[in-house]
């Protein structure tokens, strides 16, 4: 699963739409909607503040399976 549908996955678990969250991220509705699309590259420091908002890792957050 790529990034931008985990971001969608976990910002709907957490029922927020995109301008709730890009309130909380402290950035653009529009780059919430670039990322969930794949239209955008997230930055290391946002990909952090999201996951720590949601309460997981990284490695989550971006879709990577255990091995």
């Amino acid at each position: 699963m790529a990034a931008g549908e985990q971001i969608r996955k976990f910002r709907r678990m957490h029922h927020l739409s995109q301008k709730a969250l890009a309130e909380k991220m402290d950035v653009n509705e529009k780059k919430i909607s670039r990322w969930e699309n794949g239209m955008g590259k997230i930055k290391i420091y946002d990909a952090i503040k999201l996951a720590d908002y949601f309460k997981i890792s990284l490695d989550e957050l971006v879709g990577r399976k255990k091995l």
